[in-house]
């Protein structure tokens, strides 16, 4: 499990070379799978599965448009 966490973590953190927005998807994306933690810890509360898709779809959505809009160089043709 702390593998996993460091890993979620690594992964938000290296998000952020593609701008703020990508770090945010990355954050909210950790917050998300930490919801998926607590349930499978046993602390679940009211609205907790709709709040994990919430912040699911938020991060996937700020990941996707942080990568499609960020400028990638050209590779040069030979």
């Amino acid at each position: 499990m702390a593998v996993y966490a460091l890993a979620l973590l690594t992964m938000a953190l290296t998000a952020r070379v593609l701008g703020p927005k990508a770090l945010w998807g990355g954050l909210i994306f950790v917050a998300s799978d930490s919801l998926i933690g607590l349930g499978a810890a046993g602390l679940d509360f009211p609205g907790r599965s709709t709040l994990c898709m919430t912040t699911y779809i938020a991060a996937l959505a700020l990941l996707v448009t942080a990568f499609t809009t960020h400028p990638h160089p050209t590779r040069a043709t030979t």
